[in-house]
C-alpha cells in the first residue's frame, strides 16, 4: 500500500496527512499549473500595463477645464466621472455621498448632471431634455415621437453616438 505521496516541490508527505487535505490543496500540490515562472509572469504583466498606458499619464482626478470625453458636474466641481465626484464629496465630509448624489441627480438636474452625453441610461432620462442632429427635444419620449421610433431606439442612439445624441 502507498505510505508516502511525493509533491511537486519534491517533499514527501505521509498518506494519512495527504488524505485529510481538501481536493484543492491536493491538486495544487500535485499538478503543475500551466503558467510561466513568476519572474516571466511579472514581466508580461508590466508589459501589458505599459501597452494599456497605465504607467504614463494617469487620468486626472479633477479637471477644472473642459472635458472632451464627457464628465459629471456638481456643486463640488467638474469631474471625469460621477464616481470621482462621489469620492471628492466624501473627502469634503458628505455622509452617504453616493446615495445622496444619485438622488440629487434625479431631483436637482440643474446642479447635478452629466456633460457631453456620457451618462448611464435610466428611467429618469424619459423626462430629461435631449439634443439630437434633428434638434432639441424636451424629453426622450417627445424625441421618439418626433422621429417615429421607440424610446429604446433613442436610448441606443444616445449610447452609440454620444457626440450627436446627448442629454442636456
Amino acid at each position: 500500500m502507498l505510505d508516502k505521496v511525493k509533491l511537486l516541490n519534491g517533499t514527501e508527505v505521509p498518506w494519512e496527512e495527504f488524505s485529510k487535505w481538501s481536493y484543492v490543496k491536493q491538486r495544487a500540490n500535485l499538478v503543475r499549473p500551466n503558467l510561466p515562472p513568476p519572474e516571466v509572469m511579472s514581466d508580461l504583466i508590466k508589459a501589458g500595463r505599459r501597452r494599456a498606458g497605465l504607467y504614463e499619464n494617469p487620468a486626472p482626478q479633477n479637471t477644472k477645464g473642459k472635458l472632451s470625453q464627457g464628465g459629471f458636474v456638481c456643486p463640488y466641481g467638474q469631474f471625469t466621472s460621477r464616481a470621482i465626484a462621489v469620492e471628492a464629496a466624501k473627502k469634503l465630509g458628505l455622509k452617504n455621498a453616493q446615495r445622496k448624489i444619485s438622488a440629487l441627480c434625479k431631483t436637482d438636474p440643474q446642479n447635478y448632471y452629466f456633460i457631453n452625453g456620457v451618462r448611464k441610461l435610466s428611467s429618469v432620462n424619459i423626462g430629461q431634455a435631449i439634443q439630437t442632429p434633428y434638434g432639441r427635444f424636451s424629453s426622450v419620449r417627445a424625441c421618439a415621437e418626433a422621429l417615429g421610433v421607440t424610446t429604446d431606439r433613442v436610448y441606443k442612439r444616445v449610447k452609440a453616438y454620444p457626440n450627436k445624441y446627448f442629454y442636456i
